[in-house]
């Protein structure tokens, strides 16, 4: 039985949906049933002729992301292996010295030092891979990448909208989350109000691309009263209450990021359109304006800025404080770091490195290092870095490709640029990356790198 690509594309899309509702898929049973549900997927597509075919094309257009990325995905699945304990001792001398100083006498060991934890991470880097396999086949026009960017913002409001009328009923627990941290602020369906700013973030950043890529032909005919009565309108509604709910959060991190993400937004549309400032610059500026000063300071602002004024240099915060405790766990990572400089100690080790080397005392847990850059640095050493970087490489690489064959334009390499600038700020504080329905989220964004986005209706 043919099925329609749109078939295709709503499963794709109640996935994502379905991510971000349940405690934002961050444990391991929920990644092992998400990647069960991009594999069904994906194994539909290999099933359909003519998606089968565009798998093709794009593994061969993109073969040097791709190959990276198996490349990638194979380092992971390595640290999962065990290998016999003498060859440890040469392969990961750090991971050789701490099985020997563990009462349990083993006769092989692993890169990771938490295997289990590593396979489902696993999992979670094959969702991604997924993910950008699938998109560019199933979003591959125009009017399709305007049906995703609407549906992630429309997913970022009711989650806004969601969780900004359970935070002011007293945030009581639900059948997604138990409710146990952050009981004063708005968190949603998410644990970290940080991490929930990040999410709302990236459906925010979906709805201004949305009315970017909308309006990118006619909105320079366009009147500023035209486009905020036009289709869009809805659009700027989402929004506004996506920037409530980040208000609602008072998290510094995740407010200064998206504020940045806005203000970055305005000045690309200023000097990119400048031109034409009284109509798409304007509506930016008027979502940065509005929504962050006026309608946000109704709902949380003024607590927002109470957080912000008692900060101090970091001589001054006391040991209680969390911003003390953030900083004691980035030096943690960074020294765990140096101890496994060459391979890691595996995909999601950090909380059990944590707990067995940490001992600064204080009764301080923590399972991120609050610094993804840290904490990917310890998980995959040298080795697994270099890789993660020719990964990037390989993206940056394809989406120039597409631009140079105008299947693209160089506006859509900027927002990129912008969103990426935006993250790599905020994970220096926080571990937003390490979420997986963030990361699929994230991945279905930049996949539109990989779109025909200009080949509307034309065979291939």
């Amino acid at each position: 039985m043919y099925l329609h690509k749109s078939y295709f594309q709503n499963f794709f899309l109640l996935i994502l949906l379905a991510s971000t509702i349940f405690k934002a898929s961050n444990s391991n049973f929920l990644i092992q049933i998400f990647f069960i549900s991009f594999l069904i997927l994906f194994l539909l597509c290999l099933n359909n002729k003519n998606l089968f075919a565009e798998l093709k094309r794009n593994y061969r257009v993109y073969k040097y992301f791709f190959y990276t990325f198996i490349i990638f995905l194979s380092y992971v699945g390595l640290q999962i292996i065990p290998f016999p304990i003498e060859w440890m001792e040469n392969l990961a001398p750090a991971n050789y010295e701490l099985y020997n100083s563990l009462a349990i006498k083993r006769n092989s060991g692993s890169i990771s030092i938490d295997p289990s934890n590593t396979y489902f991470q696993l999992l979670n880097y094959l969702n991604f891979f997924i993910i950008f396999s699938l998109f560019p086949v199933l979003f591959n026009r125009k009017e399709d990448v305007l049906k995703f960017l609407f549906f992630v913002c429309l997913i970022g409001f009711a989650h806004a909208f969601f969780a900004t009328a359970w935070m002011l009923i007293g945030n009581p627990s639900t059948f997604f989350i138990e409710k146990i941290h952050y009981l004063d602020v708005s968190t949603g369906t998410f644990v970290n109000r940080s991490n929930f700013c990040i999410f709302l973030l990236l459906c925010g950043f979906s709805g201004l691309y949305y009315i970017l890529t909308f309006h990118q032909k006619e909105a320079f005919n366009l009147s500023l009263i035209e486009m905020l009565t036009g289709p869009t309108i809805y659009i700027r509604f989402f929004i506004l209450f996506i920037t409530i709910g980040v208000i609602t959060t008072l998290g510094r991190s995740g407010n200064f990021s998206y504020l940045l993400m806005l203000l970055l937004f305005a000045i690309y549309s200023f000097f990119i359109f400048r031109k034409f400032f009284n109509s798409l610059s304007n509506i930016i500026f008027l979502i940065l304006i509005i929504d962050v000063s006026i309608v946000g300071f109704m709902f949380g602002g003024a607590q927002l800025i109470e957080r912000y004024s008692i900060m101090r240099d970091f001589t001054e915060v006391p040991s209680g404080n969390i911003t003390y405790q953030r900083i004691a766990f980035m030096k943690f990572g960074l020294e765990q770091f140096k101890n496994f400089i060459i391979f890691g100690y595996g995909a999601g080790g950090f909380e059990q490195i944590f707990k067995i080397f940490y001992t600064t005392g204080g009764g301080l847990y923590t399972n991120h290092a609050h610094n993804d850059f840290i904490e990917f640095a310890g998980e995959f050493g040298v080795i697994g870095l270099s890789i993660l970087m020719l990964l990037f490489a390989g993206y940056l690489i394809s989406v120039v490709i597409n631009i140079k064959k105008r299947l693209l334009t160089i506006s859509h390499l900027i927002l990129f640029s912008i969103l990426l600038i935006v993250l790599s700020i905020d994970s220096l504080v926080n571990f937003s990356l390490h979420i997986p329905a963030i990361g699929n989220i994230l991945s279905s964004i930049l996949a539109i790198g990989f779109t025909n986005f200009y080949f509307e209706n034309k065979k291939r």
